[in-house]
């Protein structure tokens, strides 16, 4: 076992900052957005270590210690150039942080050289650290993935002794549930944007839609909202702040729809790590490997994340390397999300002919920053940030979307179930208020026994209450329909309600 631990701990240390980083992100980030930045890591620390190897010291203790510390300070430089900006209150310059983690390493090898005990010391210290650390990591993953797998049991042995097993239909209706990222309600669109999206609506009305009119949204930010709404619930106020949402997948919905036999579809898009459904069948525009992992799609959010607290902080911000610097980054993650969204919008129009019953989970982060669509759909960038940016976003969106939902209508085969909706509003700020945010677009395809059942001010946690009731013969009475402004768990216990002050005439049930 000593021997390889003393193989391997390289490894191990290049690994750890990623399994941290995870880890601290752990509620946003599934384990299949780390897998590319692992291997890269560990090609790198491979590549160090043969190097250092062949061309500097020909021995493999001393090579290690040099890799370990080569990719400790690899992956420590942002984090520190961001540290010391923290503590100095101005940006450090990278010429003399470079120098000083540089003449660190040279100090490592002038050491390794002259001192074989040392070497010995150093690495026995290194392996014992690296697999302690490793280990740490692990044990909080399993910790919170166990937590996660008790939840689901308890909810799964909670549903079962219920005793509402239901059989599985093919008579039940595809259910539809496009999300749209930020968008917010008519008035406010028009109040503090400047939009109109009257004829948007009215084009959802004459297709067959209800549009709720004064609609909000329960919370503030999409996994909270989307958490809500599935589980049909209000969120409990978090314990601690290592609080868990319910897993999405055993949600009352995805439960309800399961017994029934529905497949669950959703699509690739940049926060697909943030709402793991177990998904039977996941939609990218580039060619998928290694079963669910899309190894050729573009940069995630976790990745974009490593790229600024690693070495490539300083390519970044330094221009050293000709068309790699923070601008092109964003630039090529800009268009990735370009590129999805226009794979979304078509993609979903053929959808119809995938075998029924199915679950779509359609999540556009349009019209949510960044702000890179032009009213056409083509490509902006940099992203406008004004008003007309969003206004923009909006417009592109609501003409786009109902372009695929008259195809989701035309090739279905029976009546679908479409709930369009936003998870949140606009972001509070230079043009919208903290109210502002939890206002949302909120419209509904049903048949005519539920729309009699809907009205203005629903909120997304009595959605699927009324289309279970409905379509499934279940009974849930519906909830008071409240706002909180919490965008996070540790939020919940105190977070402020905000009204709803809409003027529609029909604002209450």
């Amino acid at each position: 076992m000593k021997r390889l631990i003393l193989n391997i701990y390289p490894f191990l240390i290049a690994c750890y900052p990623v399994l941290a980083l995870r880890n601290y992100n752990i509620l946003y980030v599934d384990l299949a957005s780390i897998v590319r930045t692992l291997l890269i890591v560990i090609i790198i620390t491979a590549l160090i270590w043969t190097l250092t190897q062949v061309f500097i010291f020909r021995d493999w203790d001393q090579s290690g210690v040099l890799t370990s510390i080569a990719m400790i300070l690899v992956l420590s430089y942002g984090h520190i150039h961001i540290q010391l900006e923290r503590m100095f209150g101005e940006q450090v310059r990278h010429s003399v942080l470079i120098l000083g983690l540089g003449g660190i390493f040279l100090l490592g090898v002038w050491l390794a050289i002259r001192t074989r005990s040392a070497v010995e010391f150093v690495r026995n210290f290194l392996a014992t650290v690296a697999v302690i650390l490793v280990l740490m990591t692990t044990l909080q993953l399993l910790y919170y993935e166990y937590g996660a797998y008790q939840l689901a049991k308890a909810l799964s042995r909670e549903k079962n002794q219920s005793g509402q097993a239901i059989s599985a239909s093919a008579s039940k209706p595809d259910i539809y549930l496009i999300v749209l990222d930020a968008h917010g309600r008519a008035d406010v669109l028009q109040e503090k944007y400047g939009y109109d999206s009257s004829a948007f609506l009215q084009e959802l009305t004459s297709m067959g839609f209800y549009v709720a009119e004064c609609s909000q949204s329960n919370y503030a930010s999409t996994n909270l909202s989307l958490t809500s709404l599935l589980q049909m619930d209000y969120l409990p106020a978090a314990q601690s702040n290592a609080a868990k949402l319910p897993p999405l997948k055993e949600s009352a919905v995805l439960r309800t729809l399961d017994l029934n036999g529905y497949t669950v579809i959703t699509f690739e898009n940049r926060t697909g790590g943030h709402f793991d459904l177990q998904e039977d069948i996941r939609l990218a525009h580039n060619q998928l490997a290694f079963g669910e992992l899309n190894v050729m799609s573009g940069l995630n959010e976790f990745e974009t994340i490593m790229l600024n607290t690693s070495i490539t902080r300083f390519l970044l911000d330094t221009r050293l390397i000709p068309g790699f610097n923070s601008d092109s980054l964003t630039k090529f993650e800009d268009y990735e999300h370009y590129q999805q969204t226009h794979f979304i919008l078509s993609k979903v129009q053929e959808v119809p002919a995938m075998k029924s019953p199915k679950f779509v989970l359609v999540h556009i982060l349009v019209p949510h920053s960044p702000f890179i669509f032009t009213a056409d759909g083509s490509f902006r960038y940099p992203e406008d940030t004004s008003r007309n940016g969003y206004r923009d976003n909006a417009a592109f969106i609501d003409s786009s979307i109902l372009i695929s939902i008259r195809a989701i209508l035309a090739r279905s085969e029976r009546p679908p179930i479409i709930i369009l909706m936003g998870d949140h509003g606009p972001p509070p700020g230079r043009f919208a208020s903290q109210a502002d945010r939890l206002t949302i677009l909120n419209a509904f395809y049903v048949n005519d026994d539920m729309k009699k059942k809907l009205y203005d001010s629903i909120s997304p946690v009595n959605s699927f209450r009324l289309i279970l009731n409905q379509y499934f013969d279940e009974d849930y009475p519906l909830l008071e329909d409240i706002s909180y402004s919490a965008y996070k768990m540790k939020q919940l216990g105190d977070a402020d309600v905000i009204e709803n002050t809409c003027t529609s005439t029909s604002v209450t049930r």
